[in-house]
């Protein structure tokens, strides 16, 4: 906290200073497109995966399993899931 107090933070500066960020309409327009077709794109690949995610490692010491999430090509601890992947009926 102290750090962060003092002058010539660049973590800090880079927040609190003024930025004049001005897109033209076309840019805009651009910038829009382009994340609407990711995220189309990422919602199908969502869609197109239901039920295919599935616990790959379970850890005997920590007692936590590894469920690997195909859309988002990662292995994660069931414990950063939501409540319902931590049932005895996992979803």
């Amino acid at each position: 906290m102290i750090d962060q107090m003092r002058g010539g933070n660049s973590f800090t500066n880079m927040f609190s200073e003024d930025h004049n960020i001005r897109y033209l309409a076309k840019q805009l327009e651009y910038l829009e497109k382009s994340i609407a077709l990711f995220l189309l794109d990422f919602f199908t690949s969502i869609y197109a995966n239901i039920s295919k995610s599935k616990a790959v490692l379970f850890d005997k010491r920590s007692k936590s399993k590894l469920f690997e999430l195909l859309t988002l090509k990662a292995k994660v601890n069931v414990k950063v899931l939501s409540m319902a992947w931590n049932t005895t009926h996992p979803s």
